[in-house]
C-alpha cells in the first residue's frame, strides 16, 4: 500500500533521534537532496543524507521533533515542527554548549512519487542562545 506524502513527512520526523540513517535515507529518491539552510549545507544522494542525519544525531543524541502542522501544496508538503534537544558534541561549524534548546523549524518537501526528491529545512542557527518559543515576549496592542 502506498503511503501518502503526509505519512512520509510524519515518518521522517519520527526518526529523530532513534531511527537509523539508512531508514531515513530510504525515504528519499536515490538522487534526493536535503538542504539545511541554517548551516548552509546541502546533502546529496542517499549516502550524503545518511551522513547529514548521523552527524546531527551524534551532536544532539536526544533531539526530538514534534510535528505541529503540515499541509499539502501542489509541489509537495510544507511542515512546521518543534525541535528540542541538548547539543553535546560540536558540529563542524558550531561549538556545543550543553544547554537544552527548543526551536521552531519549517521544512518544504518536494516529492517524486512517494519518495522525497528534495527537502529544504529552515530554523535559527542560534538555537542554543534563544528562548524557547513558549517563552517569547508578547507585545499586544488592541
Amino acid at each position: 500500500m502506498d503511503r501518502s506524502r503526509i505519512d512520509v513527512v510524519k515518518k521522517w520526523i519520527s526518526l529523530f533521534p532513534n531511527g537509523s540513517s539508512n531508514e531515513l535515507a530510504s525515504l528519499f529518491t536515490q538522487d534526493g537532496e536535503w538542504t539545511d539552510h541554517a548551516f548552509g549545507v546541502r546533502a546529496r544522494g542517499r549516502g550524503g543524507i545518511e551522513d547529514h542525519f548521523s552527524m546531527w544525531i551524534r551532536s544532539v543524541p536526544n533531539f526530538t521533533m514534534t510535528l505541529e502542522r503540515s499541509w499539502e501544496v501542489p509541489e509537495g508538503v510544507v511542515a512546521m515542527y518543534r525541535g528540542k534537544g541538548t547539543m553535546e558534541r560540536d558540529l563542524p561549524t558550531l561549538k556545543a554548549n550543553g544547554t537544552p534548546f527548543e526551536f521552531q523549524g519549517f521544512v518544504y518537501f518536494q516529492f517524486k512519487g512517494n519518495l522525497i526528491q528534495s527537502l529544504d529545512e529552515s530554523y535559527t542557527r542560534v538555537y542554543q542562545e534563544i528562548p524557547s518559543p513558549t517563552s517569547y515576549h508578547v507585545r499586544s496592542r488592541i
